[in-house]
Parts: structure tokens; sequence; C-alpha cells
């Protein structure tokens, strides 16, 4: 299993005494993750400095995305690296802490369901308190359908557009930024990056077009991750909330 984390300086902000994109390289590496592709920008080369070519027992490697063109933009360089498997996307300015010393990691809970549903792309799902809406960022909001089997597996039915949150949606889920992506990924994303150039449209390329169009073919599953706690660090309030409950 591979994974792939995108990176930005906040990713080095301390927390509970070691580097945020560490927890989530942490994390990956329980669900047996060995090789990790760290997305940069070339004028941040103190993340490689601070990381090395490997954490936890996993070997990592280093691509430049050379302007900031978004999520869609910066999955599609990991093409090689993938060759051809699935492989988990994470934004490791998101910190997952779990409950206990056996709680899962996130990333196991969704290698966990692709093992019952092999062809499905997984989106790791948080269920909100309406009251705590505040402490997390504005995108990433989902519609959902129950599925049979494990109650916390579901159809992904839309996905909201950023910017929008449900108003009356019980439960209230919203993604983690912690994806399993099968490897038509990458078709995906050249589709859609030729849909931008042919409409004169902005260059920035986000993946939110592309769960989009996963939701809408029945093939995105969403996992409510049990048994932890998401702090979303790219937000001062998650910051904050994340160095309270687990240092600096």
């Amino acid at each position: 299993m591979r994974a792939l984390a995108g990176a930005l300086a906040k990713e080095l902000l301390p927390v509970g005494g070691r580097p945020l994109i560490v927890h989530g390289l942490r994390d990956l590496a329980a669900a047996g993750v060995e090789e990790a592709l760290v997305v940069v920008s070339p004028d941040k080369p103190e993340l490689a400095r601070a990381l090395g070519s490997r954490v936890d027992g996993v070997a990592l490697t280093y691509v430049e995305q050379h302007e900031p063109l978004g999520v869609g933009d910066a999955i599609a360089l990991a093409e090689p690296f993938a060759a051809g498997e699935p492989f988990f996307c994470w934004l490791p300015d998101n910190l997952w802490s779990g409950a206990g010393a056996g709680a899962p990691s996130a990333s196991a809970q969704l290698a966990a369901a692709r093992a019952r549903r092999p062809d499905a792309t997984f989106v790791g799902l948080i269920e909100l308190p309406p009251a705590e809406l505040a402490r997390y960022g504005s995108a990433g909001f989902v519609e959902t359908t129950r599925l049979d089997g494990d109650p916390g597996e579901v159809r992904i039915d839309r996905v909201l557009p950023k910017g929008s949150k449900p108003t009356a949606a019980v439960p209230l889920l919203k993604g983690f930024p912690l994806d399993l992506y099968q490897p038509d990924v990458f078709d995906r994303i050249r589709r859609e990056r030729a849909a931008l150039r042919a409409a004169a449209a902005a260059r920035e390329l986000d993946d939110t077009p592309i769960l989009a169009e996963l939701a809408r073919e029945g093939r995105l599953v969403g996992v409510v991750l049990r048994d932890g706690r998401l702090f979303d660090c790219g937000i001062p309030e998650g910051y904050r909330g994340a160095v309270a409950a687990l240092g600096e």
C-alpha cells in the first residue's frame, strides 16, 4: 500500500512533540503503508530537511508542485509513484488522534473498508455536532445513504460545493482529508483538466469535481471514522484545539 501526502510550511507546526505531518505519516504506517510521496512547494526546502528519507518505517520520496494549482494537480503528480495501484491521499494539515492505544488509525479504517468493497473509492468522514461547525473548514460536506453491511460505511450521493454546509442533514457528515483512490483517478483528472482548458476556466484543479463525479456514478463510499477525534489544523481554532489536547 502506498500513500500521497501534500505539504506546506504549516505541516511542520508542532503538535504533541512532533511536526503535524508526522502524525499523518504515523497513521498511514499503522495501516501498513511502507512508501509515501510528499508533494512540496519548491520554496519550502525545510520540509525535506525536517523529515529526511524515512518516518516510522515509511520511506519518503519528494516531488515538487511548481505552482499551487490545487489538490487535483498535486494528485496527478503521483501517477508514476502509484504505479497502477490504489493509494491513500492525506492532506496533513489535519490530525487524527485515536481514542486510546488500541484504537485503529484513520487509514486502517479505510483499508478495512476496501477489503469489503475493493472496487470503490473511499473518503474518511467525521460526524459533527452542529455546535462544533465553527471548528472546521467549510469544505467537504456530503449527503449520504446508509449501505448494507458495516454501519460505518455510507454511499456518498452528493459532494457539496466548497463553502456550502448542510442545514438539516442528520447526521452531519464532513469529509476528513484522507482518501483511498483507485488508479482510474488519473484519467479523471486528465478529463477535468481538459474541460477546464476548453472552457478557459481558472487553472486550479481541485479534487472536489473528481469526488463529485465518483458520487454521481455511485462509486464513492464514505467511512465514518470512529474511536478518535479530528483536528483541522488548517484553521486557527483547530490548531489551538490540537495543542490543547495533545500539547505542543
